[in-house]
């Protein structure tokens, strides 16, 4: 068991994403002291709070930013940082109704799941890999519109809002006035930050820094053991296909990890990391003839019936590429890439996944 040393008590602003993606992936290994040191604020954001006192970004307070006494047990009160303004906890949430599959994801990671009496889904399940995690919560709408009533009924300490509804922020926190919370980022945001934002957000408030770290630090291992093959195998391509068309997805980008963790050498430079990816022909696949081809098949995903990835990609110009012709081309889990995504309890699953397929 990682024995990890007291948290300082300096409050971290997640505005600070390059400090908390380097910071937070080296928790396993330095503990969580020297990051929060790091990590601190020096902006000033709006403030909300539940049972207790607003406390200015970037004021150091040993009560209200510290997530895990010297004892290892939490330490509360403790002000946390969202993608909207501050809230400070006297104590862990325990009703919480989560709006963001990969944020539900996380806490699966922390231990924390069953702090959660209400989620989303996407359609009629959630991915299989979650569904035992939340058997007794209730389904509160889907992972574009949830229901106000539904949350409503649950009488929530704590609504968590962010991914696919991210734009119903508004409504939801006018809904439960000092009670929503947004997580930073997007779907376009980098797999790094989306990670690391997430996991520091919600271990704080869940008093779960051990929990956190440990995860971490396996995560890194997994990382580092795939990274050291990965280095070795040339360059690759991330694709996407969805209604027949093909999107690309490089450094930076929700998928980015392929290239920005595991060390593959992107095939094609500055591709726009948008939400869906950046179009791109079959002529600039050939062009680009990557060594790798990496596959999400979003149709798959959704649970549309559309044309299969590989069918789409069977064209005279992609076939002709080394990744075909060596058969190098993997096919990734949908639900896991594309329907979850940089949640804690998800990553190191992308990561062997990647890494089964490149021999790592």
């Amino acid at each position: 068991m990682v024995v990890l040393p007291p948290i300082e008590a300096v409050p971290v602003s997640l505005h600070h994403l390059s400090c908390s993606r380097r910071s937070l992936l080296s928790l396993g290994a330095v503990g969580t002291a020297g990051i929060l040191t790091a990590c601190s604020s020096d902006k000033t954001s709006d403030s909300s709070a539940t049972g207790g006192p607003e406390t200015a970004s970037g004021a150091a307070d040993s009560t209200s930013s510290a997530s895990q006494g010297a004892s290892g047990a939490p330490a509360f009160p403790v002000t946390v940082t969202h993608g909207k303004g501050e809230m400070t906890f006297q104590s862990a949430p325990s009703k919480v109704v989560v709006l963001d599959i990969t944020t539900m994801d996380t806490l699966v990671a922390l231990g924390v799941a069953d702090h959660v009496v209400g989620i989303v889904r996407n359609g009629e399940t959630l991915p299989t890999d979650l569904g035992d995690h939340y058997s007794k919560a209730t389904v509160v709408g889907n992972l574009q519109e949830p229901d106000q009533e539904k949350i409503a009924s649950l009488d929530p300490d704590l609504v968590i809002v962010g991914g696919r509804a991210a734009k119903t922020y508004d409504s939801v926190a006018a809904a439960f006035e000092g009670k929503t919370i947004l997580i930073p980022g997007d779907r376009s945001t980098s797999f790094e930050e989306r990670l690391t934002t997430t996991t520091d957000l919600m271990s704080k408030i869940f008093g779960a820094a051990d929990a956190a770290a440990k995860a971490l630090e396996t995560y890194n291992k997994d990382v580092e053991r795939v990274k050291a093959k990965g280095t070795t195998v040339g360059k690759g391509l991330v694709l996407m296909t969805s209604g027949g068309k093909v999107t690309a997805f490089g450094k930076g980008s929700r998928f980015g990890i392929i290239h920005d963790q595991l060390g593959i050498a992107p095939a094609i430079e500055d591709v726009e990391a948008a939400t869906h990816g950046e179009s791109i022909s079959f002529e600039l696949i050939s062009q680009a003839n990557p060594d790798w081809l990496f596959v999400v098949d979003r149709d798959a995903a959704i649970g549309d019936s559309g044309q299969a990835a590989k069918e789409v990609l069977n064209t005279d110009l992609v076939t002709a590429t080394t990744a075909w012709t060596k058969n190098q081309v993997a096919y990734l889990d949908g639900q896991r890439w594309y329907i979850i995504g940089a949640g804690l309890h998800n990553a190191p699953t992308m990561v062997d996944e990647v890494g089964k397929a490149i021999g790592a």
